[in-house]
C-alpha cells in the first residue's frame, strides 16, 4: 500500500544557497590575479673584466705531488722465506680436475617397454563397452526451410509463399 503524499505548503522562498554552491565557487574573482614580474635590467659596470673566472681561480689545477719511487721487483728472492718456486699450475686448476664424465645411454623411445603392445591378443569385452548404454534419441521435429526473403519493408522481412 502506497503511503499518503504529503504536500508542504509553505510562503518561505528557496534560496539558492546549496551546498554544491557554498563548497564550489569561482575562487578567481576574490584573489587577484599575479602580476607579471618586471623585467631585469642588466648592470652597466666600467670596471675592467678579466679573463679569470672565480670558479677557474678557486677550483683550477693545482700541483701534483711528488711521485714515489716505482717498487723494485727482483727475480732472485734468496733472502725471502715465504718465496716458492712456480709449480706452472694454478689453485684451480690444481683443485678443480677435469673429472671423466660418461655419457649418458638413453633408450630409443619406440623400444621401451612402457610403449610395448600387449603380448596376448585381448579377445574379451572393454570396460567402456561393457558400462556405456547407448540411448534412443527422440525423432526431430520436422523444420520449414526456406530461402532468405529478399524483400524488407520497415523493421521485418516479408515472405512470399
Amino acid at each position: 500500500m502506497k503511503p499518503p503524499t504529503t504536500c508542504l505548503d509553505s510562503n518561505t522562498k528557496l534560496d539558492d544557497k546549496t551546498t554544491y554552491n557554498l563548497n564550489y565557487w569561482d575562487k578567481s574573482k576574490v584573489h587577484p590575479r599575479p602580476e607579471p614580474s618586471k623585467r631585469q635590467s642588466t648592470i652597466q659596470s666600467d670596471a675592467q673584466f678579466y679573463s679569470e673566472t672565480t670558479h677557474h681561480h678557486d677550483f683550477g689545477p693545482k700541483p701534483l705531488p711528488k711521485r714515489s719511487p716505482p717498487i723494485r721487483h727482483d727475480t732472485d728472492n734468496v733472502g725471502d722465506p715465504n718465496h716458492h718456486t712456480f709449480d706452472a699450475d694454478t689453485t684451480y686448476h690444481y683443485d678443480y680436475k677435469a673429472w671423466p664424465v660418461y655419457p649418458h645411454h638413453r633408450e630409443d623411445p619406440g623400444k621401451s617397454r612402457m610403449n610395448a603392445g600387449p603380448e596376448a591378443r585381448f579377445c574379451g569385452e572393454t570396460n567402456y563397452k561393457h558400462d556405456y548404454v547407448a540411448h534412443k534419441l527422440p525423432k526431430k521435429c520436422a523444420t520449414l526451410t526456406r530461402p532468405r526473403p529478399q524483400k524488407f519493408e520497415g523493421d521485418h522481412f516479408i515472405y512470399d509463399n
